[in-house]
C-alpha cells in the first residue's frame, strides 16, 4: 500500500505597505507554487525616525512524501 503525506520544504514571509501590494505579491507567489500559511498580520515598523504599518503574509512550499 502506498500512502503520501505533504511536508513543508520552504517558508517565507511577504511584506507590503498596502493591501493591494500584498495581494499582488501573494498572487505572484501562488503562481510560483507557494501557499499562504496562517493569517495575515498588520504590524508597526520603525525605520529610523519614521513609523509605518506593514502587512505580513507567511507563505510555504510543500512537497509530497511517498511511502
Amino acid at each position: 500500500m502506498t500512502s503520501h503525506n505533504t511536508h513543508i520544504t520552504d517558508y517565507m514571509v511577504l511584506e507590503a505597505d498596502s493591501a493591494e501590494e500584498l495581494s499582488n505579491a501573494v498572487v505572484e507567489a501562488i503562481h510560483n507554487r507557494w501557499q499562504p500559511f496562517g493569517n495575515m498580520a498588520i504590524v508597526p515598523k520603525h525605520d529610523g525616525s519614521q513609523e509605518r504599518t506593514v502587512l505580513l503574509q507567511p507563505m510555504i512550499l510543500q512537497a509530497e512524501w511517498f511511502r
